[in-house]
C-alpha cells in the first residue's frame, strides 16, 4: 500500500480544521483512530470546496460518542451518527465491510477495519483516506490508487463485480464523469454497458434516491443525457419514446434545466398503469406526473392561436408553481401558449362581486359564472376600463347565460 502525505489544510478549510483535528484529539483519547475518506477527500485534492465531511472510525461510532460531549444524531441500524463542527457538517460511521447475497440488495454490513472499508467503497477516486490522528497527520493510505486516477481524470471500478453487486453505481459512474470531468476506464466502460440489465435488481426507492441527486446537479442534462445514450433509461422505462426523450434532453441540456422539474419530467415517462411503478412516488407527485402526462400530450395545448383565456381552462387543475413547471419541460408550440397566459394570468376585472349584485345580478351560481366570464374578457384584452366591463357584464344579462358560448 503507497503511503504519501498531504497536508491538512489543502484538504479542509482552514477555519474548520483546528475544531475538526480537536474532535479527533478527543475520539483518539476515547480509543479511535480517525480517518477523512470518499468525495471529502476527492474534492479536497481537486481543490473543490466540500458541502461536509466524511469521517470514518475504527470502533462502533454509538460507543465512541456516548464518551463525547457534543450532539448527535446517530443512525444505530447503520452505525453512523451526523453532527456539526464550527457549523459545518460531518458525517461519521464505522469502518465497515459489505457482503452482497445477491445483486442489487442491500449489504450486510459487518464492523472492520479502514482497510475493509476503503475495499467496499465505489469507485477508486473515492476510496482514499487520510489519516488525522495525533502522530499520522496527513497520511494517505491508497490501496486502489486513487490519487493516480485522479490525476489522469479516471474513473475506475474496484472489482470487475461492483455493478453487479450494485447497480446504482452505474449512474453514480456516470454522474461523476459528467461532474467531474473524468472519463470512464476502459475495463469500466465495457462492465457498466454490459451490466446495464442489473438497473432491474434495484429497488423503486433506491432508484429514485439516485435520480433526484443526479437531478440537483448543475449538470443534470449532460448525465442523464450520457445514460440515455449508453442505454440506461431504455433499459428503466419500458414504454419510453427514445427520439423524444434524447430531444428533450438536448433542449435541457441547452436551457440547464435541474432540480425537480428535470425529475418530474422523468417522472412523466413513466408508464403509470404498471404494479408497482419502476420508480417509487408520493400520491402528490403521482397526481402531478399523471397532470404533466396529459398536458405533455394534449393536442389542445399544442394549438396555435390560443386565447389566454382557452389556455387558462387547459390548466385549470394546475397551482401556478405546476404551470411553471410545465413550462420548462414543454415544447415550443406549448411554451408560446403558457408564456401567453402568464403574461396575462394578473389581469384581474375592476369589478367585484358586490358591483355585479348591485346591478342586478341574483345571488346564486349564474354570479360565479359571470365572473368568470368576465375575467376571462379581461385576460383576452376584450374588455379593458371600469366602464368596458360594465358594458360587457350588461351584454351578458341581455342576451342571457344560456348563450355565454356565443360571446366568446
Amino acid at each position: 500500500m503507497s503511503q504519501v502525505k498531504i497536508p491538512l489544510n489543502q484538504i479542509i478549510s482552514r477555519e474548520v480544521l483546528n475544531p475538526i483535528l480537536a474532535f479527533v484529539t478527543q475520539c483518539n483519547y476515547a480509543g479511535a483512530n480517525v480517518w477523512l475518506v470518499g468525495g471529502s477527500v476527492r474534492d479536497g485534492i481537486l481543490g473543490k470546496p466540500s458541502k461536509d465531511l466524511d469521517l470514518v472510525v475504527d470502533v462502533d461510532v454509538l460507543k465512541l460518542i456516548s464518551n463525547i460531549k457534543m450532539p448527535f444524531q446517530h443512525f444505530e441500524r447503520f452505525s453512523t451518527a451526523k453532527t456539526q463542527i464550527a457549523n459545518f457538517p460531518v458525517d461519521i460511521a464505522s469502518a465497515r465491510t459489505e457482503i452482497y447475497t445477491k445483486p442489487g440488495s442491500l449489504p450486510k454490513v459487518l464492523l472492520s477495519d479502514i482497510e475493509s472499508d476503503l475495499a467496499r467503497r465505489d469507485f477508486s477516486i473515492n476510496s482514499i483516506a487520510i489519516s488525522l490522528n495525533n502522530g499520522s497527520q496527513g497520511v494517505v493510505l491508497d490501496p486502489y490508487n486513487g490519487l493516480q486516477d485522479i490525476h489522469a481524470k479516471t474513473i475506475r471500478i474496484l472489482h470487475p463485480g461492483s455493478f453487479k453487486d450494485d447497480a446504482t453505481r452505474i449512474l453514480r459512474a456516470i454522474k461523476y464523469s459528467v461532474r467531474l470531468g473524468f472519463d470512464l476506464d476502459p475495463k469500466t466502460k465495457k462492465l457498466l454497458k454490459n451490466d446495464i440489465t442489473f438497473l432491474n435488481s434495484i429497488s423503486s426507492s433506491r432508484l429514485r434516491n439516485e435520480l433526484i441527486s443526479i437531478a440537483d446537479e448543475p449538470l443534470a442534462a449532460s448525465i442523464f443525457l450520457y445514460a440515455h445514450n449508453v442505454g440506461v433509461f431504455s433499459e428503466i422505462f419500458r414504454n419510453l419514446n427514445n427520439s423524444e426523450f434524447k430531444n428533450f434532453l438536448l433542449s435541457a441540456k441547452l436551457t440547464g434545466l435541474c432540480g425537480m422539474p428535470l425529475f418530474l419530467y422523468l417522472l412523466s415517462q413513466l408508464n403509470l398503469t404498471e404494479s408497482p411503478t419502476r420508480i417509487s412516488m408520493s400520491k402528490k407527485e403521482k397526481s402531478l406526473t399523471e397532470k404533466l402526462q396529459n398536458a405533455l400530450t394534449s393536442k389542445d395545448l399544442n394549438k396555435r392561436g390560443l386565447s389566454p383565456s382557452g389556455i387558462k381552462r387547459e390548466l385549470k387543475h394546475f397551482s401556478e408553481n405546476e404551470i411553471r413547471i410545465l413550462l420548462r419541460i414543454s415544447n415550443r408550440k406549448m411554451a408560446f401558449n403558457i408564456k401567453l397566459f402568464l403574461s396575462k394570468a394578473h389581469l384581474r376585472p375592476l369589478l367585484t362581486f358586490n358591483d355585479l349584485l348591485i346591478m342586478g345580478l341574483p345571488e346564486n351560481k349564474s354570479l360565479r359564472v359571470v365572473m368568470d366570464l368576465l375575467s376571462d374578457a379581461v385576460i383576452d384584452g376584450k374588455v379593458k376600463g371600469r366602464q368596458s366591463q360594465v358594458t360587457y357584464v350588461q351584454r351578458l344579462m341581455l342576451e342571457g347565460l344560456d348563450n355565454e358560448s356565443n360571446i366568446h
